[in-house]
């Protein structure tokens, strides 16, 4: 047992870097499906670190310095969200930076000062170039002046956690505030889309996660004013897709009319002409929302901005069918759509 012990910490290092690594490419990939697998992992290493006391004092340390920079940077401009504060994944991902930073990045703190400044005048605006390529992340500005200030911001930044994390590892009794973080963005990470639904009056049926080659392409809520909803005879009802990544309008619409000829049905010019009026470019967490009235009129919004409405039936139920109808080529996805009425 003391050998096994002994043999963990020796390569601890490395099992912490490996974790942090894995741990980013679940959460910039996948955002916020990949936070409870990160937050696994994140626990996973924490427990098999040598001096865990020290660890969570530099995981806090870190994870709080990172959050507000990048929500000083996010109200700036500089970065682009869905929401005005940054991602529950992104809060995740510091806390893991801040676990790795003195452990299996620990290299870094013998550097000499220019070269810890160079370093992270380089390796963090790749990493942030990194997600906005993945669709984890928007800029406000192009690319280039956007690494440019990255570059500026992080040539600080680096030496800056560095120093905080040794300062950390020295001193004693901080407390149980990391740990405490760590069950806020649980819970946070816990809200489910149902507080929508309630303030339009709807119930919420089901949720769901298209997925395409292992990407998450967009979430869907369905809600309708009862659980026992069938297609397409139920009204009103809402679909909400909430986007993870970004796509042309001329994409959307063409997937749309793919979709209707995979279910034998063929659009007429005026159909196509609603969609290209009506459909916006999205960027990742961004939302589109179909409402469906009684009368089978169709509103579209975009990110709660009004669009237009078509007031034509057989196109509200041929666009909604396109996740709801029987004859839906993404057969799982409508179930969790439906699950709660079925």
């Amino acid at each position: 047992m003391a050998k096994t012990i002994a043999s963990i910490q020796r390569w601890y290092p490395l099992i912490n870097l490996v974790c942090f690594k894995l741990s980013w490419v679940l959460l910039v990939w996948g955002q916020q499906s990949g936070c409870w697998p990160a937050i696994l992992l994140l626990l996973g290493s924490l427990a098999l670190h040598p001096a865990a006391s020290g660890a969570l004092r530099s995981l806090f340390a870190v994870a709080l310095t990172g959050v507000l920079v990048d929500q000083l940077l996010t109200s700036a401009g500089l970065f682009v969200f869905s929401e005005k504060y940054i991602p529950a994944w992104l809060i995740v991902l510091w806390l893991h930076f801040g676990l790795v930073l003195p452990q299996g990045l620990r290299f870094l703190a013998a550097l000499p000062r220019w070269l810890q400044v160079a370093t992270g005048a380089l390796a963090g605006p790749l990493s942030y170039f990194a997600g906005q390529q993945l669709g984890a992340v928007d800029f406000g500005l192009s690319v280039y002046p956007t690494m440019l200030l990255l570059a500026t911001v992080w040539a600080m930044l680096l030496p800056l956690l560095l120093e905080l994390t040794n300062i950390c590892e020295r001193r004693k009794n901080f407390g149980n505030t990391a740990t405490v973080m760590l069950l806020v963005v649980a819970g946070a990470i816990s809200n489910q889309p149902e507080a929508r639904a309630e303030q339009t009056g709807l119930l919420p049926l089901g949720h769901a996660t298209y997925r395409y080659l292992l990407m998450d392409i967009y979430d869907a809520q369905l809600s309708a004013q009862t659980d026992e909803f069938t297609f397409p005879q139920t009204v009103p009802f809402e679909l909400r897709l909430t986007y993870k990544r970004s796509f042309s309008k001329e994409a959307i619409v063409t997937e749309t009319l793919k979709q209707w000829r995979l279910q034998g049905i063929e659009p007429s010019a005026a159909w196509i002409t609603n969609l290209e009026s009506i459909i916006p470019d999205v960027l990742a967490g961004d939302s589109l929302s179909l409402s469906v009235d009684a009368g089978y009129s169709s509103s579209f919004s975009h990110n709660d901005t009004p669009l237009g409405t078509v007031s034509d039936p057989e196109f509200s139920k041929a666009f909604a069918g396109i996740w709801l109808d029987e004859k839906t080529t993404h057969t799982k996805f409508r179930q969790q759509l439906l699950r709660g009425a079925l």
